[in-house]
């Protein structure tokens, strides 16, 4: 297994296949080991489709380094550049709280991001909140021209 020298600690990462199409870089949500990935069908199926996959496990997950907390999303970020530094360039895929460690990645790192997917989660979090831009006219929400359905007994 591939180690790479984190900002704090030592990150074990693991490579699956071959780069035909490109790299795709993993990374789990609060409390899920790297192998779910795998146990999902996820490595083989891009595996399948000509990507090399990586993973690794975040801090704190049993067999990684587990530094004093707090952590923030930022610190976890910078563990996934540490292993995008040593892979090069990816597709960046994340789950849940791997999907907030995903934008922070591509927010301040684009060169290392060929692009984001972002799995059960994404969004602002509250420092990113305040720098975004105040012209709303590029977002829009479905939900909110649905109508909304009326249950009756």
């Amino acid at each position: 297994m591939p180690t790479v020298t984190g900002p704090s600690f030592e990150i074990d990462y693991e490579v699956h296949g071959a780069d035909a199409r490109g790299t795709v870089l993993l990374i789990c949500g609060t409390g899920q080991p790297a192998i779910m990935w795998s146990a999902l069908g996820v490595v083989a199926g891009l595996n399948e489709a000509g990507y090399r996959v990586v993973t690794f496990d975040n801090r704190g997950i049993a067999g990684a380094p587990c530094p004093t907390p707090p952590w923030t999303i930022t610190d976890m970020a910078d563990d996934a550049i540490a292993v995008l530094e040593a892979v090069g360039p990816a597709y960046v895929e994340g789950a849940s709280l791997g999907a907030l460690i995903t934008q922070d990645i591509a927010l301040r790192r684009p060169d290392l991001v060929r692009g984001a997917v972002f799995v059960v989660g994404g969004g602002n979090s509250a420092r990113r909140s305040a720098r975004r831009s105040t012209d709303s006219s590029r977002c829009t929400s479905k939900a909110s021209s649905r109508p909304r359905s009326s249950r009756t007994s």
